[in-house]
């Protein structure tokens, strides 16, 4: 794996976790049907820690969410083909999706959570009843936020993944053969060149050796005669 990608995920992974910890954190905290009150014909929300970890969360959850789309708008889709392509893609709209619906559940966790005031549902002479948020909304939201960075981080990987290139098959041509091995010099017999005319002694004459080559044979020349002193 290259060091881009590492960074990428633990940066993007810290984010998320962060996010999804603050959305834990925010749902024990958020507004019961205690802490609303009546007053003066309206119902009173007060103040709520989950309003601002919420804010905190959802801040987080976009900020992990653009940098894994940086990276892979970076990346572009590498050398990635075929399935891992297709997967990459399917990956990378599947983020998309639960980081939107995690963004929708923590701006109405948010909402909900803020200090105001609403007009009452139901106002008789006996009971008033005012609307608060029910359900886990930003426990679902800090599981989105981790589902859409995992499958940002799983996208991104796969569409960087490089295609391995053929290797080239082997020549069945043979290699040529490595020169001997250098050893110690013998002289060389001095034979003399092909077709050339040496000459000879032959019994007291000096004969030519004939040149393939040439037409005219060879010819002998009459040695000068020695004086043999007598003794």
């Amino acid at each position: 794996m290259e060091a881009a990608v590492i960074v990428f995920s633990v940066v993007a992974r810290l984010l998320s976790v962060a996010s999804a910890v603050l959305g834990f954190i925010a749902d024990t905290k958020k507004l019961t049907p205690n802490d609303i009150y009546y007053s003066q014909g309206k119902c009173v929300y007060p103040s709520s820690p989950a309003f601002g970890l919420g804010i905190v969360a959802l801040s987080l959850l976009l900020a992990a969410q653009i940098i894994v789309s940086l990276a892979g708008s970076c990346s572009g889709n590498g050398g990635a083909t075929g399935s891992r392509r297709v997967w990459g893609n399917v990956c990378y709209a599947l983020s998309w999706v639960a980081a939107v619906i995690a963004v929708a559940l923590y701006v109405q966790g948010v909402v909900w959570n803020a200090a105001t005031t609403r007009s009452p549902e139901a106002n008789t002479m006996f009971f008033v009843r005012c609307r608060y948020l029910l359900g886990a909304v930003f426990t679902r939201a800090a599981l989105l936020s981790l589902a859409a960075t995992a499958l940002g981080l799983f996208s991104y990987i796969l569409l960087r993944a490089q295609v391995q290139m053929p290797t080239a098959a082997p020549s069945s041509t043979p290699a040529p053969a490595a020169p001997p091995a250098a050893g110690p010099s013998h002289p060389k017999p001095d034979f003399p060149p092909t077709g050339e005319a040496v000459v000879v002694p032959v019994e007291g004459y000096y004969a030519q050796a004939w040149n393939p080559q040439s037409s005219r044979p060879p010819q002998r020349q009459a040695q000068p005669a020695y004086e043999v002193m007598m003794a």
